[in-house]
């Protein structure tokens, strides 16, 4: 069982690396490069003691890798 509260482990590194690997171009709704987008998951998921890497799997999962 994996916590979503607590410390992130994937840095935006590897989970723009993930990300790139699955969707080679993924749609966000302003322009930000792969890299910046996941480091906002981290830095906003830290003030709220939520794991942003844990969050953005699922957001991953939901969205088809940012296919939608």
């Amino acid at each position: 069982m994996t916590l979503i509260l607590g410390k992130s482990v994937a840095t935006a590194k590897q989970m723009a690396t993930y990300l790139l690997s699955v969707n080679k171009s993924p749609k966000f709704s302003r322009s930000i490069s792969v890299e910046e987008f996941c480091q906002l998951f981290l830095d906003i998921c830290a003030k709220e003691n939520v794991r942003g890497d844990i969050a953005f799997a699922q957001s991953c999962k939901e969205t088809g890798n940012f296919t939608f």
